[in-house]
């Protein structure tokens, strides 16, 4: 697969998780990931999970 088709692809991947309301835009290049699983207690740090199961 060349850059250009990876870039393609991504692009689709991109528009199909927005559709599906995986994917919160917050700017042109940038989205938030719409699942509380994901949040975490302190911004930015992946391994300070606030979720409760």
């Amino acid at each position: 697969m060349s850059y250009s088709e990876s870039e393609q692809l991504a692009k689709l991947v991109v528009d199909y998780l927005q559709r599906e309301g995986v994917f919160i835009p917050t700017s042109k290049q940038s989205w938030r990931v719409n699942y509380p699983e994901f949040e975490t207690a302190k911004p930015g740090d992946p391994f300070s999970y606030s979720y409760q199961s």
